[in-house]
């Protein structure tokens, strides 16, 4: 049974006693801390959800993180090493069955929200029907499509965004020490399908659009772009790209200091290096426990 203690503040250690110096050149901002924090992982458990979560841990936060699939809640729990404070809900966020999602896990959490991760489509180099969000639009031909299946198809993934940001960000937007973050795939031609590409170039628009929409509000909005110019040499070198695309991520999510808005074009394994010394989060905060009871049935 998952206990409100769960979202707490549960490791405190000394960051205070960690110098500035401590973490790299002097010049470099310090790492910033998200012990006590909750934040909550919209997109998918697969590759990418599994190292932005392992970034949000690792710097100290509770994590939320959602799916349909019991399978894949276990597996990423087995694959993160069954850390105590990672929360994994069954359940969608989808237009229709967003809202008693959403209100199951605000119930549980004492209505505690601090900061909501959000990706889409980012694992496009994988290849058509590989990519986390775009897999189940890889295999229809646009032309072979209503009207009305293609209304339905084009909007399949910002649908589900659009659902998760009107339920969530009204509950981070009156905090200045909060934050909503869209992690994005490029849209580039060809390593898409067609629907996949539709739909990420829509999801980029939903992420402009609530930056219009909310100027003003106290809560941080940012959008990391991604982009990868080639192939990963092998896997390792894929999984150090993501791990550090985790950890980049929670930086930008903890940032305390900038404009309201970020948006940030990242390239590459260079670009990922370049966000990730801006906006640096502190580490080794990764913590290993019996996730079993929040596993939900």
């Amino acid at each position: 049974m998952l206990h409100r203690a769960a979202f707490a503040q549960r490791h405190s250690r000394a960051l205070a006693q960690r110098t500035f110096f401590g973490f790299g050149k002097a010049d470099a901002p310090p790492p910033v801390s998200l012990e006590g924090k909750v934040c909550w992982v919209v997109g998918g458990v697969d590759v990418v959800g599994q190292h932005v979560v392992r970034g949000l841990l690792d710097a100290g936060a509770s994590v939320i993180v959602n799916t349909r699939s019991t399978t894949r809640l276990e597996a990423l729990v087995e694959g993160l090493g069954r850390p105590e404070r990672l929360t994994p809900i069954k359940g969608s966020l989808l237009p229709g069955r967003a809202e008693a999602t959403v209100d199951r896990v605000m119930e549980m959490s004492g209505n505690r929200l601090d900061h909501v991760v959000a990706h889409a489509g980012v694992r496009y180099w994988a290849g058509r029907g590989a990519c986390d969000e775009t897999r189940t639009l890889a295999g229809d031909h646009l032309f072979s499509l209503s009207d009305e299946e293609f209304a339905q198809k084009a909007v399949q993934v910002p649908a589900l965004h659009f659902s998760a940001a009107r339920l969530l960000m009204p509950r981070v937007a009156n905090d200045a020490d909060a934050s909503y973050t869209f992690v994005l795939g490029d849209a580039v031609d060809g390593a898409r399908s067609a629907l996949g590409g539709i739909n990420s170039r829509a999801c980029a628009g939903l992420a402009c659009a609530c930056r219009h929409e909310l100027k003003g509000v106290a809560c941080k909005i940012n959008q990391l772009n991604l982009s990868v110019p080639g192939a990963f040499a092998d896997a390792a070198a894929e999984d150090a790209f993501l791990r550090d695309l985790g950890a980049a991520t929670a930086g930008v999510a903890a940032r305390a200091s900038g404009d309201q808005a970020l948006v940030e074009d990242v390239a590459g394994a260079a670009g990922i290096a370049r966000v990730k010394a801006a906006y640096p989060a502190a580490a080794g905060l990764l913590d290993a426990g019996d996730a079993d009871e929040a596993l939900r049935a």
